[in-house]
């Protein structure tokens, strides 16, 4: 279903409201929930795992939990950062008809010294509002045990 700027600038409005909480929030998570979205038809659906301030928000609710990035465990795939970006963008492209789309704009090597260390990748909408969504994937093989406990949940959009 296509969202119109009006639209959806209402509906943050009316949410921001009745939660308490910044509209910024509400805007970050609809554009965390549209790429969601994508990612939950494509081909790489299975290996991503979801973690940290997004999952506990999807699963708390976004007034008692808010993230500013969508953290990853990457399963079964080359955690080279190339491969990682070229499969973001891939996913970013898919057209959902929401009237929402991405591009991505960069990446970067984050927590260096740390043995969970991994890398961001930089997504922003280039429709509706422009809002630069990041996406922390984090990878290392001794996480493993986070596959263990992972569960498929269906998105409500």
């Amino acid at each position: 279903m296509q969202i119109n700027k009006n639209s959806l600038k209402a509906r943050a409005n009316n949410l921001s409201n009745k939660l308490g909480i910044s509209q910024n929030i509400v805007y970050n998570r609809f554009f965390f929930d549209a790429f969601l979205a994508r990612l939950s038809i494509s081909p790489y659906k299975d290996k991503f795992v979801l973690k940290g301030g997004l999952y506990l928000s999807s699963v708390l609710g976004i007034d008692t939990r808010s993230t500013m990035d969508m953290d990853f465990y990457i399963k079964h795939l080359s955690m080279e950062k190339e491969n990682i970006v070229r499969l973001i963008t891939d996913i970013a492209i898919i057209d959902i008809n929401d009237g929402v789309t991405f591009k991505v704009v960069g990446s970067s090597d984050i927590r260096l010294d740390d043995q969970y260390g991994g890398f961001q990748v930089k997504v922003i909408s280039t429709e509706i509002k422009r809002n630069i969504v990041k996406a922390l994937i984090e990878f290392n093989f001794k996480d493993e045990e986070i596959t263990k406990l992972a569960k498929k949940y269906k998105i409500e959009l």
